[in-house]
């Protein structure tokens, strides 16, 4: 492999392991704001039943 192909590889890592770290940001933001409505709904549904 050519000092070229190898840093083009490296990159390619490089851009790979990015796009898949904004993924999983992207996942867990949304994760939290489900989980947040959730919280708020049982909330509700508590206060809803007297508790």
């Amino acid at each position: 492999m050519s000092a070229e192909a190898a840093q083009l590889a490296l990159h390619h890592e490089h851009a790979e392991a990015a796009r898949r770290y904004v993924q999983l940001g992207k996942q867990l933001e949304f994760a939290g704001k489900i989980l947040g409505h959730a919280e708020v709904a049982d909330a509700r549904d508590y206060r809803g039943k007297g508790g």
